[in-house]
């Protein structure tokens, strides 16, 4: 049984789907710190709501023996995950925050096309690079990423990348709002 594949912009009735290959994706990583925090709703409102933070694409196996509509039967296999930000050193910047191809369909092309679906996008949107995170322990990745001639700026350029998340962002906010800030700042925004 072969498959063809699809690559096509996620639409809000695919959250319930890309959040089962989240799930997949968190569970093959056996990454005991991390746990998949988002819901279906969060997927839909923040991708998809007045405001959304982000934009995905996701990739579709088509059975070549099936004969039906195509528009009702592809599954979904993949996704990638894409925000554009912006460096003040280079100027637009896209990141590719999460691709994951479920297993069985892994080394057929796959993963390569959405990458370069994402590059596109970014390139059409003026963005001078495109950047994206991996475990370092993910030797597979790596050699997917050296693939593209992706260059690794923690080597390359000693960069560290820094988080505060959870309640620590929260606190960090409300921090303008303690007693001790000096009330000689104002904010305008």
């Amino acid at each position: 049984m072969g498959f063809r594949y699809i690559v096509r912009q996620a639409k809000p009735e695919d959250c319930g789907s890309i959040l089962k290959l989240i799930y997949e994706w968190a569970e093959l990583g056996k990454d005991p710190d991390r746990v998949v925090q988002n819901t279906e709703e969060d997927l839909r409102d923040n991708g998809f709501g007045d405001h959304p933070i982000f934009q995905s694409i996701v990739a579709e196996a088509i059975d070549d023996g099936d004969s039906t509509d195509e528009a009702q039967r592809g599954t979904m296999v993949g996704y990638a995950i894409y925000i554009c930000t912006y460096s003040a050193w280079t100027g637009g910047v896209i990141y590719l925050d999460d691709l994951f191809i479920q297993p069985a369909h892994r080394g057929k092309g796959v993963g390569k096309a959405m990458v370069c679906k994402v590059a596109k996008i970014g390139a059409q949107k003026g963005c001078q690079g495109m950047q994206m995170f991996m475990q370092g322990s993910n030797k597979a990745a790596r050699q997917f990423f050296d693939g593209f001639n992706a260059v690794d700026i923690s080597e390359k350029d000693g960069w560290s990348v820094m988080c505060v998340q959870g309640d620590h962002l929260s606190q960090l906010g409300n921090y303008l709002t303690e007693p001790e800030v000096k009330n000689d700042i104002q904010f305008l925004c």
